[in-house]
């Protein structure tokens, strides 16, 4: 379908089995496309490198009025957001976060779009601040990638939608 996106990239694979759990191959297959044409997946794929550094920036930005003290320990440590962010976000979350969690980021994702994306990132981080305040920063960055979220889904959906509100 698209030959500028290399279909072997495991970011893909994680969207359409998301999609491929609620929806019939045809229709997830068109979800996919719709999905991955949008601007902030697109740039992932393609590895437009100006694109992906204003994603990691407004997450940062973000980060840094609704969790100021871990947007500092990041900063000090010299841990770089392609370093946490770059498969969280090139996978829509779907390779980041359980199932439920996911489907609930796709959900609101397929409606409000990209700005939803550095609400989400910064739940997770936020959701993580505790568990990153030790450690260098190979450990805080191993933290960010793989640490499961154990949060439950409505309460982790409320970390999203205030993530998204003006302080």
């Amino acid at each position: 379908y698209r030959p500028d996106i290399p279909h072997s990239s495991f970011d893909i694979h994680h969207i359409a089995a998301l999609l491929l759990l609620n929806l019939a191959a045809p229709q997830a297959f068109v979800t996919l496309c719709n999905l991955l044409n949008r601007p902030l997946p697109l740039s992932f794929l393609i590895h437009d490198q100006n694109a992906i550094h204003a994603a990691y920036s407004t997450t940062l930005h973000v980060l840094s009025k609704k969790a100021p003290s871990l947007a500092q320990r990041l900063g000090a440590l010299r841990v770089e957001p392609r370093d946490y962010l770059f498969h969280t976000l090139g996978s829509l979350f779907c390779g980041r976060l359980g199932v439920e969690h996911a489907a609930r980021i796709m959900d609101i994702y397929t409606i409000e779009g990209d700005k939803n994306v550095p609400r989400a990132a910064v739940a997770i981080l936020s959701t993580l601040e505790g568990s990153c305040m030790e450690g260098d920063a190979a450990q805080v960055a191993k933290t960010l990638q793989e640490k499961k979220i154990d949060l439950d889904v409505d309460d982790f959906m409320t970390k999203v939608f205030e993530a998204g509100k003006s302080s």
